[in-house]
């Protein structure tokens, strides 16, 4: 006759088991719990301690975590993440690597390094994976993603976590034009970091159609008001969060066809492109770059590369604040009032975005 397992009682009924499983703690819990490295490469408390400065007191006195709020909530059974865990040698190294792309004009308040701590961390988590093994890609929850997935964690030590797999490593493995180093594109629709129009009525368009290739389904159309030679219609735009690093700047234009379709004419138009240059200064009347003279088709899509620029310092959003942005684009129609009057050119303009592109 077998042993009973379950034993009815007065208030419930006992269950025997043989065995138990032992504690398992969270990604959290392990950091917070992991013996201190002393100064050696392998501890984790260079990241451990960088994680712990994101606990503040709010206005109201009320102690918050950024860092769940912000990042990943790594205390949480109820979610599960694969998080990619820097050592001591690792984070040194990663923040060497990250400092170069977040030179502060100025840097009075340390921001260089605090940009470059938010650039590692971010694409270090990935949610709801319990095991990147075998995928052929992966997303941080910065929504990044990276196809060369097995490399990220090459010679990492894998630990169990209640809340999904912690790999420790000793290198951080992703390039920064995979992570920090991102492809920017201001849409020319939308006013989130500053924009402006002069001589002209700007209007936002739509388009749904295959024939052109229009990002976001939008773009802007620059209806000119000037009725002297002088004064042309034209577009500015500020860039948010360029990095000091080199990219290719292009802005897309729109041609007439998609709005007149039996009588479109080309347009042509001048770029200029304003930052602050190595001595600190941001210019307020002569660009740092200037492409004139573009010839923008009646009939096609335009993509054109301005320039190529190594932005001696970076220029970060910081919410709200258009006016915190040192890089800024202007886009001008150049046609004359006789050309348009002999009907070669318009002097209106159509633009889709402007596009800056990672360069190494």
């Amino acid at each position: 006759m077998g042993i009973d397992i379950n034993i009815p009682a007065k208030n419930g009924v006992l269950h025997k088991i043989n065995g138990y499983s032992p504690y398992v703690p969270s990604h959290w819990e392990y950091l917070m719990t992991a013996p201190k490295g002393s100064g050696l490469s392998s501890g984790l408390d260079s990241i451990t301690d960088y994680f712990n400065s994101l606990i503040i007191e709010d206005d109201y006195g009320k102690i918050v975590n950024t860092f769940f709020r912000d990042y990943a909530k790594l205390d949480d059974d109820d979610s599960t993440y694969t998080f990619i865990a820097l050592n001591n040698h690792a984070w040194a190294m990663a923040i060497q690597k990250a400092l170069p792309y977040h030179r502060i004009y100025n840097d009075t308040k340390g921001m260089q390094r605090i940009y470059s701590q938010k650039a590692i961390i971010s694409d270090l988590f990935f949610s709801r994976v319990a095991d990147p093994a075998g995928l052929d890609s992966i997303i941080s929850v910065n929504k990044t993603v990276f196809h060369d997935v097995n490399n990220l964690f090459v010679g990492a030590t894998k630990v169990k976590s209640s809340n999904g797999p912690m790999f420790i490593v000793d290198s951080l493995r992703m390039k920064a034009q995979d992570s920090w180093h991102k492809k920017i594109v201001v849409e020319a629709e939308r006013n989130t970091y500053g924009r402006n129009n002069i001589s002209s009525d700007l209007f936002t368009r739509s388009y749904n159609g295959s024939t052109f290739k229009v990002s976001n389904g939008s773009y802007v159309f620059l209806k000119s008001t000037g009725s002297a030679g002088a004064t042309k219609a034209m577009l500015s735009l500020n860039i948010p969060n360029v990095l000091s690093a080199k990219y290719n700047l292009y802005v897309v234009f729109v041609p007439e066809a998609i709005e007149n379709a039996t009588t479109p004419l080309p347009v042509k138009a001048e770029v200029r492109v304003y930052y602050r240059a190595a001595n600190g200064r941001v210019p307020s009347t002569t660009p740092n770059l200037k492409l004139t003279g573009i010839a923008v088709p009646k009939d096609v899509m335009l993509k054109k590369l301005i320039g190529t620029i190594t932005f001696p310092w970076c220029s970060m959003y910081l919410k709200g604040n258009p006016s915190s942005l040192d890089v800024k684009v202007e886009i001008e129609n150049i046609v004359s009032i006789s050309e348009e009057s002999h009907k070669t050119y318009k002097r209106d303009l159509r633009v889709d975005c402007v596009i800056l592109e990672p360069v190494e």
